[in-house]
């Protein structure tokens, strides 16, 4: 079940990204790095072998740090030219 369900997700994810770029400029970097470190999740649950009742499962601390901190000076850089 959890298998056919992060299918379903990449499917929406896969449909939704091309959005982002329809989105205010302001607002693009941080729902990049949502879509980053969502599809991340994903990943690391096929990685667990779909066992994810019995512990959290997730993208890492220097991952996320990884993904977001550019993400957040981009949209700095957005927010101070506007």
């Amino acid at each position: 079940m959890v298998a056919v369900e992060i299918e379903r997700n990449r499917e929406l994810y896969a449909y939704a990204v091309g959005g982002i770029r329809m989105l205010a400029p302001s607002s693009r970097p941080c729902v990049e790095t949502a879509y980053v470190l969502y599809s991340g999740i994903l990943d690391a649950v096929e990685d667990a072998g779909y066992e994810v009742l019995d512990r959290r499962v997730g993208v890492s601390l220097s991952a996320t740090l990884r993904i977001a901190l550019p993400a957040y000076r981009r949209a700095r850089r957005v927010w101070h030219a506007a």
